[in-house]
């Protein structure tokens, strides 16, 4: 699980970093003829800091993992799940990992769960959602603003 997650967070950045530069390139090729320039523009960039927050979530996310398939004698129960307290952690039979919203779960023996706060920091889920949604809303904006007669449009440029 720990080398899926490394490999995620390197493609998640990869992929990042072309958006949020896509979006910089469109920003100052297309952005200041048109709103529907500008609008794509923007929805490339927040697509590509969406997806960065995501990745940083990734790669904080593979520490708590790595630890916890780590083994030897001080393996039980995993090192992560220690936070809440030995009492609780001592009920800990399994981990599991969530990929939307990023976290890492103990599993309880009586069936329950519990997250660990500190696995992943919480402005990446919040961050990662509202930079996708401010994206997505861009590119909505962009799509509808495309095709029609555009006000922004400049004499001669």
């Amino acid at each position: 699980m720990w080398l899926v997650l490394v490999m995620g967070f390197l493609a998640c950045a990869v992929i990042a970093l072309a958006l949020v530069a896509g979006g910089i390139v469109l920003g100052v090729r297309r952005g200041r003829h048109s709103w529907a320039g500008l609008l794509g523009a923007v929805a490339s960039a927040a697509f590509g800091v969406g997806l960065g927050l995501y990745a940083w979530g990734l790669g904080c996310l593979s520490l708590p993992v790595m630890d916890a398939d780590s083994g030897g004698t001080d393996s039980a129960p995993p090192q992560p799940c220690r936070e809440a307290g030995m009492d609780k952690a001592m009920h800990v039979r399994d981990y599991a990992v969530g990929l939307l919203p990023l976290r890492f779960e103990c599993k309880l023996d009586g069936g329950g769960s519990y997250t660990v706060s500190s696995a992943v920091p919480g402005y990446a889920n919040r961050g990662a959602a509202v930079f996708t949604l401010v994206g997505l809303t861009a590119a909505i904006g962009s799509a509808a603003v495309r095709g029609r007669k555009d006000p922004m449009v400049l004499k001669g440029a």
